[in-house]
């Protein structure tokens, strides 16, 4: 699903379209507001993701923090079957027959009340740390914010002036696999999809990352990584 709704929004003029609508055949209407939100990540739009069943669909949208989504979608709403929502996350129903005039005034609308500079893709940070408190007493008090997910994100921590304990290695098609440098040896990293983006690393340049802290289950063996979401060269 998220694949193929990746396909769908890289043939559109992105630099034109300031509202994303997506719609696909046999999607579970159970995933789509998360895959909506890996959007919303990586594209730094308002985005509706919509599963399509016979004449209708079913919608889930996520939105950036200067986009009220519910407004957004209200302003089409005499396309629409139902919404509801608010601000920040929304749901819709909708006849096939009218997708595309829906996400043609969707993009309008989103285009209306946008600027270009809202668009760059926003990350949150919950917390900054210095890369040796990334330890397991830290990932145990995480646990207690279980279950994570959709409404209660784990946390996403950022340490500065992180430096590579070796050079960055490319796991399987888009993997990127780090050791991150601490005082008490060093820190497994791995980033799923950052694979494009070794060359921008060298081991004696220290950057700035943000991480999600989690348990390596494998083989018996648990080990703990940073989960990479996003890495800078560190700020002067």
């Amino acid at each position: 699903t998220l694949d193929e709704a990746r396909r769908q929004v890289t043939t559109l003029d992105l630099d034109a379209t300031y509202g994303l609508v997506v719609a696909g055949d046999g999607w579970h209407p159970g995933v789509i507001g998360i895959v909506a939100s890996r959007l919303v990540e990586e594209f730094g739009r308002p985005t509706i993701m919509i599963a399509m069943e016979g004449d209708e669909g079913k919608g889930s949208g996520r939105s950036i923090s200067a986009f009220d989504l519910h407004a957004g979608i209200g302003a089409c709403s005499d396309l629409l079957v139902r919404y509801g929502g608010h601000r920040a996350a929304a749901g819709l129903t909708i006849a096939r027959a009218q997708l595309p005039a829906f996400a043609e005034r969707f993009a309008a609308v989103a285009r209306e009340r946008l600027t270009a500079d809202d668009l760059v893709p926003e990350l949150r940070v919950d917390l900054e740390i210095a890369i040796d408190d990334a330890g397991s007493d830290l990932e145990t008090l995480f646990r207690h914010l279980e279950p994570c997910g959709v409404g209660n994100p784990s946390p996403v921590l950022c340490a500065r002036g992180v430096r590579l304990a070796g050079p960055p290695k490319v796991v399987g098609s888009s993997g990127l696999r780090l050791r991150l440098a601490t005082s008490r040896g060093e820190l497994g990293a791995i980033g799923w999809d950052l694979a494009h983006r070794a060359r921008e690393l060298d081991v004696h340049t220290p950057i700035d990352v943000a991480f999600r802290l989690e348990r390596d289950e494998w083989n018996g063996e648990s080990r703990l990584q940073a989960k990479l979401a996003d890495f800078r060269p560190a700020a002067r």
